[in-house]
């Protein structure tokens, strides 16, 4: 089977542009076989222009974690479209569901079979995705087309064959409709990776139009193919609902049970209810001290009084402040457990921490990189920025019975919004009035006002030969008042736009 991954056990796809004021990253995290328990760890450089007003008072931590998403599911498993119909390829999907036809009808083959077709949707877009990418990247690009393109009409052959005999032997209306909704996602992954596929080659490719002229044909027959014109927006908003669901019924299979705690507010009152009683303590060590001393009911013993008092009460909240500073520096912000679909199996741990690092706490190389290829001009200057600092650790847990099947890697999108990163940045446009060298007039302009967020990626884990790696990686969101322009990988190209051709994801 074929892949593209940078490392085994640690793979890591680019940040991308995913709306308007949200951007995302996707990480794949796969266990090392020679150990117990894999630690991946994670680090988010955001570096934040001051002008911004984004600093701890502005921006808690509490705020962080509303705009952040963190979606945990099983890694994709990886196949070729060929490897898929392979008939000695025990773990694809279709020869499972090939040998399920003849079994008998019982609840448990009706599971296995939707799970089965749920998961081969879910390989089919990944295949599609890997593909195409390949093909932009290569140089000779046509053979790459015309091999897809058959990949393609071959697997659909065989897995209409396979739809077929299901109605046939088994005759379950419910079966009749899994097959019907899996097609017919992989029928819109088709069209949309092949449409990107085209947007970006620089000639037209017979078979590829072939291909997705095919889909758009069998889309339109069951009146699923989005129409032109304003008045047919009610069957358009019907078809992009339908696609979500479809996506949504699919995806079903790789999703995992996770459960999120925070140790700080669990045990706040806890810390709170200690701190009290050290307090109390010694303002009653010293009540009964000074009532040795001072006449009971004298003025000065009501002064004293009060003074220990207030002095408790300060004293507790120093306790409270300070054992909550340890607890920050000793225990993750949240901690979420990782469990199998059917909760009974632990599959790993991710543990997060989010705060604001002076420049003078950040390591060397991330500073070294920060300056790196700044702006291309005024590299000596010092720039204003605020950094968010955001770390996450995921441990997965070695487990024979997931192992030895195909979904053992975990897959964690992390998507984060930036709306309030905006709220004072100023107008997208600003006026520029020249003198045109020609006729010596006035020459008004619009100049684009953006603010540049700098992110570094600071990923470490365990390679083959169980030596730690550290890997760094640099990016830029480019913004305005109004979101999100682009996203550009440092090292020179461009890797998302929201106003380009193409965003595989």
């Amino acid at each position: 089977m074929e892949t593209n991954k940078a490392s085994e056990h640690f793979e890591e796809e680019d940040i991308h542009f995913r709306d308007q004021w949200q951007f995302e990253l996707k990480s794949d995290f796969l266990p090392h076989p020679s150990l117990k328990e894999s630690t991946h760890t994670q680090e988010f450089f955001l570096f934040v222009p001051d002008s911004l007003q984004i600093n701890p008072e502005t921006y808690p931590k509490d705020f962080f974690y509303q705009d952040q998403t963190n979606l945990i599911r099983f890694k994709t498993p990886v196949f070729t479209l060929k490897n898929l119909i392979d008939p000695e390829e025990e773990k694809s999907p279709i020869f499972r569901i090939h040998h399920l036809q003849r079994s008998k009808i019982s609840e448990a083959n009706r599971e296995t079979l939707e799970n089965e077709l749920k998961l081969l949707g879910n390989i089919v877009r990944s295949a599609l995705r890997l593909n195409v990418q390949m093909i932009l990247k290569a140089t000779e690009y046509s053979s790459l087309v015309q091999k897809l393109c058959e990949d393609i009409k071959n697997f659909k052959k065989v897995y209409r064959s396979l739809s077929l005999s299901f109605h046939q032997n088994w005759m379950d209306p419910a079966i009749d409709s899994h097959f019907s909704y899996v097609e017919e996602f992989i029928n819109k992954s088709i069209h949309y990776y092949l449409i990107s596929l085209k947007k970006n080659l620089p000639e037209d490719i017979p078979i590829l139009d072939e291909v997705i002229l095919q889909e758009i044909e069998e889309s339109e027959k069951l009146d699923l193919e989005p129409l032109m014109g304003a008045g047919e927006a009610l069957h358009n908003e019907y078809i992009l609902y339908r696609r979500g669901l479809l996506n949504k019924f699919v995806v079903d299979v790789l999703l995992l049970t996770c459960n999120r705690y925070s140790f700080l507010k669990t045990y706040q009152n806890i810390i709170g209810a200690i701190a009290a009683a050290i307090a109390m303590l010694f303002f009653f060590i010293l009540y009964v001290w000074q009532s040795q001393i001072v006449v009971i009911n004298s003025t000065a013993f009501v002064v004293i009084t009060v003074i220990l008092y207030v002095l408790k009460d300060r004293i507790k909240d120093g306790i409270k402040e300070i054992s909550y500073k340890m607890a920050f520096g000793l225990f993750p912000d949240y901690t979420t457990q990782i469990l199998s679909p059917n909760k009974k199996i632990t599959l790993g741990k991710l543990k997060e921490s989010f705060s604001f690092a002076s420049e003078e706490s950040l390591p060397q190389e991330i500073i070294l990189a920060r300056n790196r290829e700044f702006h291309f001009v005024l590299e000596s200057f010092k720039r204003p920025e605020q950094v968010l600092y955001h770390k996450k650790t995921v441990t997965i847990t070695q487990n024979p019975e997931f192992e030895r099947g195909r979904r053992h890697g975990l897959n964690i999108i992390f998507r984060f919004h930036i709306q309030r990163f905006l709220a004072k940045a100023s107008d997208p446009n600003y006026s520029y009035t020249t003198l045109d060298k020609t006729t010596k007039e006035l020459v008004e302009m619009e100049l684009s006002k953006v603010y540049h967020l700098n992110i570094i990626l600071r990923n470490t884990y365990i390679s083959d030969d169980l030596s730690q790696k550290v890997e760094l990686k640099k990016y830029r969101i480019v913004v305005d008042k109004n979101g999100i322009k682009r996203i550009e990988f440092v090292d020179g190209s461009q890797l998302a736009n929201n106003k380009s051709n193409l965003t595989i994801t």
